[in-house]
């Protein structure tokens, strides 16, 4: 059985836990009316949570002794009547207060003092059958004087955070707005657009758009981000640049639920602008809370696998600098089985398997490695080849081989499931416009056919709104985000902030959809001696590359690792057993593996 990973969505940073969120709204009687005075603005009726309701409260302590009152007030939101019990908490212990059925869309009121009466001390919890809402109010002075208390949820998962909205537009060639720091940002989200941008695009630190070359109109992006309650303890630092002749304009504002504050406002004609959003305001606003859905799921490790090796001869090409312990074709069952036995000693769960569309030597060794790897519970996916020799394949040619991939191998025992949809990893995403992967999608879920998609980035700051298309997102080769060794801090710099934005992205959605962070440790990479190649090198260093990007995976909490690769031999990527390395990279992938679930 392997470990589950359950996940936790937790405020990045300083964690503002609910028992610090609390509304103290101060009642006093003025010729014999009650009156009520706030500095903070009204509550949004619907924030992440419906209602703000939640199945277990805890409440502020009152007092029951003296000419104190002290009321436990209940609200029931649903269209269905709760159950609702209260215990009380005192000096002595817990003593059990009264239980009632609350009607739908009702309220009941419960005076303390009827069950421990002459208390001084004494704070209350609330458990319901269904989310209710919860308050304490405190009488005095003959109901002179008196305040209330908005209780306490308890509830694992909630995020409290506040939603910055940015409004960029541009009369430029183009428009880049950057935060400084990063780590209190949840995640982003693009809201709208305005003209026809040539370009756009959102990470965790950018926002940007690009005009359409010599139009001259104004181009706009609207985006959303979601900054922990920790971020507002100081101002937001942002640089704001242009390309070319033109105003730029950045406007900033809070929104709570379907209210918006205005912050402020920044205006530049082709100068760069780093200056600060003042977010004092928000320390009196009551953030908004989300819930994202918590999701078990297998910790896995997987790695990419390649079935194209169709004779013994290749392993006496030149362009190769190490070869497999024992050579091998890929289509020999006895060799499939040994990789998996292989990779299952050191900790992996699956092969990502490359494919090359329907028929070909790929297609047939797919087959032979699911049938194996039903038989040795072992798991599949599929490393879809995007590119062909000229260029990213065309959309037709996608739709066809991802229907034929899913008719064929969708339900096969060993082929692995998120939400009962195969996984397929997809190589060079990118150079596929994502309208482009949209429309075949929705294609093919007219047809009854899906999968789960995992896109790929590339960059140290990815582009999170292709989350509106993608299930999750990888990087294959880590040359994708670094160039050299010394750089691994900014790898996994990338992969925390990027797991966070995927994580959470669903806070700014209607729908909760489980996504997926993929990060992926690699050994090495040399194609030095490959025709036609740049000749990029990231030395093994006896090892130490791979246990330092395994340690930057493990230290972004994914929901996978891919390991590049098992037997990339050309790009020196393999972490297969070799005539040159043994089964070093076996063992350090069996200690890492174990350190991980």
């Amino acid at each position: 059985m392997r470990n589950k990973r359950i996940r936790h969505f937790a405020i990045v940073d300083k964690i503002m836990v609910p028992g610090l969120i609390a509304m103290v709204v101060y009642l006093c009687f003025v010729q014999g009316a009650l009156s009520c005075s706030c500095t903070l603005p009204d509550k949004p009726s619907k924030a992440g949570t419906e209602n703000g309701s939640y199945t277990s409260w805890h409440l502020a302590e009152g007092s029951t002794g003296g000419d104190f009152e002290t009321w436990v007030l209940v609200q029931n939101p649903n269209s269905s009547s709760a159950e609702v019990t209260l215990t009380y908490m005192t000096p002595t212990g817990a003593v059990s207060g009264p239980s009632a059925t609350i009607p739908a869309e009702s309220r009941e009121s419960f005076n303390v003092a009827d069950t421990v009466p002459g208390q001084w001390e004494v704070s209350t919890e609330v458990t319901s059958s269904v989310p209710v809402i919860a308050e304490r109010a405190m009488y005095w002075g003959e109901r002179t004087g008196g305040h209330d208390s908005v209780g306490f949820a308890d509830q694992e998962g909630v995020i409290y955070y506040y939603r910055i909205r940015i409004e960029l537009s541009t009369q430029s060639k183009g428009s880049q707005l950057e935060f400084t720091e990063v780590e209190n940002i949840l995640t982003a989200r693009i809201m709208g657009l305005e003209g026809e941008p040539n370009g756009k695009g959102v990470s965790m630190q950018r926002l940007w758009v690009r005009n359409s070359e010599g139009a001259g109109g104004d181009v706009g992006i609207t985006a959303d981000y979601a900054i922990s309650t920790a971020g507002i303890d100081n101002p937001l630092e942002v640089s704001l640049g242009s390309t070319g002749a033109g105003k730029t304009t950045a406007r900033f504002s809070c929104v709570l639920g379907e209210q918006e504050f205005f912050l402020q406002e920044v205006e530049t004609n082709n100068n760069s602008l780093d200056f600060e959003v003042s977010v004092d305001s928000l320390k009196d606003v009551l953030p908004t809370s989300g819930r994202v859905e918590e999701t078990a799921t297998d910790k896995m490790v997987w790695a990419f696998y390649y079935p194209w090796y169709d004779s013994l001869g290749n392993w006496e090409s030149e362009l190769l600098m190490d070869v497999p312990e024992t050579p091998y074709v890929s289509h020999d069952p006895d060799a499939i089985e040994l990789h998996v036995d292989q990779a299952k000693s050191a900790g992996i769960d699956g092969f990502i398997s490359s494919w090359w569309g329907p028929g070909s030597y790929t297609d047939e060794n797919l087959e032979t490695l699911l049938d194996i790897a039903e038989q040795k519970d072992f798991s599949v996916s599929i490393n879809f080849e995007t590119l062909n020799e000229e260029g990213p394949r065309d959309e037709g040619e996608i739709l066809a081989w991802l229907k034929y991939l899913i008719m064929t191998y969708g339900d096969h025992p060993a082929m692995f499931k998120v939400d009962g949809k195969p996984l397929i990893v997809l190589w060079a995403s990118d150079t596929v416009p994502i309208e482009t992967w949209g429309d075949i999608f929705n294609n093919l879920r007219a047809l009854g056919l899906d999968a789960y998609y995992v896109g790929m980035f590339g960059g140290e700051h990815p582009d999170l709104s292709v989350l509106e298309t993608f299930d999750g997102l990888h990087t294959y080769n880590i040359l994708f985000v670094i160039q050299d060794n010394e750089s691994v801090p900014v790898l996994e710099q990338t992969y925390k902030t990027l797991g966070r934005g995927i994580w959470n992205f669903p806070l700014l959605q209607d729908e909760q959809k489980l996504r997926l962070w993929c990060a992926t440790a690699q050994p090495g990479y040399d194609d030095h001696l490959i025709p036609d190649r740049e000749g990029k090198v990231l030395p093994r260093e006896d090892g130490e590359l791979y246990r330092d990007t395994f340690g930057a995976c493990i230290e972004s909490d994914p929901d996978q690792i891919f390991i590049c690769t098992w037997n990339e031999w050309w790009e020196h990527t393999h972490i297969e057993p070799s005539a040159n390395y043994g089964d070093e990279y076996l063992e350090i992938t069996s200690e890492y593996t174990d350190k991980w679930k």
